[in-house]
């Protein structure tokens, strides 16, 4: 069975084969400045079944997606001539083909463009890592909005809340209230949704959650202090005829979510352009 994507990359590497593996090694190279003066036919190869496929939708749809593609290539031109580069198989055909059901969320779908587009360019293809278009593929608009908050290497505040339980004779216990609570640009969010897109982020290897450092900066953890959420408990107290049975005390635990150095390539490569 045909497929458009495959045989449009396919027909793009026979014609420079080693172009991209010579281009990263020697920006001198003549397949290096062949393929910066020819790149408007290679972009048209790369990007001819997103046109197939956005005739299949209906007319907002495809707009958006051949949006996409406009400022996708326009990106790419935007490159230094003697600094494109045709990019690697198995990573373009994968953007290519997840473009076509990821183009509906701004966020996301700006990520995969940036890809693509570091991909092209010869000073960024080696942050670009083939496993980042999976990675893409298992955010969430709300993941992809926390990425976009991060700088390579720079920290930003999580916490966790906790009830501490004092039981009779001197037992004690805990529970967590709430862990890896995060905010983005101050804004309270829903506090279970946002738990779960950091703990993502952390399983994909992007996020590092560490609760043995804290941010330094003043007033880091300010807004988890007002957290309504977290005042909430804070201000409640055991009923008198649980007192003698036990009591507790809540506490907001601080920490540290900052890019592992998988997740700082991939800021480079997907977020930052």
């Amino acid at each position: 069975m045909c497929d458009p994507i495959s045989d449009s990359l396919k027909l793009m590497h026979e014609i420079a084969p080693s172009a991209t593996e010579n281009a990263a090694k020697n920006l001198t190279d003549e397949p290096t400045k062949f393929i910066g003066k020819t790149t408007t036919s290679f972009l048209k190869i790369l990007f001819e079944p997103i046109n197939i496929f956005a005739e299949k939708l209906d007319y907002k749809r495809k707009a958006k997606l051949l949006n996409w593609k406009e400022y996708s290539n326009a990106d790419i031109l935007e490159i230094e001539e003697d600094k494109r580069i045709i990019p690697p198989l198995e990573i373009a055909g994968p953007i290519i083909d997840a473009s076509r059901y990821y183009f509906e969320n701004d966020t996301l779908s700006k990520m995969f463009s940036n890809l693509l587009v570091s991909a092209c360019n010869v000073d960024k293809i080696k942050s670009v890592h083939p496993a980042y278009v999976k990675i893409l593929e298992q955010m969430s608009a709300l993941d992809a909005r926390i990425m976009n908050s991060f700088d390579k290497n720079v920290s930003k505040a999580i916490a966790k809340y906790v009830m501490d339980i004092n039981l009779k004779d001197n037992l004690k216990s805990y529970f967590e209230i709430a862990t890896n609570v995060f905010y983005i640009d101050r804004e309270y969010d829903d506090i279970d949704v946002m738990s779960a897109s950091i703990t993502n982020l952390e399983r994909l290897g992007l996020l590092k959650l560490d609760y043995s450092y804290c941010n330094l900066e003043k007033d880091a953890y300010k807004m988890y202090e007002e957290d309504p959420t977290y005042k909430k408990f804070a201000s409640s107290r055991v009923s008198p005829e649980q007192v003698d049975t036990f009591q507790t005390h809540i506490r907001l635990i601080k920490g540290i979510a900052v890019p592992t150095p998988f997740g700082n390539q991939f800021i480079t490569a997907c977020v930052k352009k």
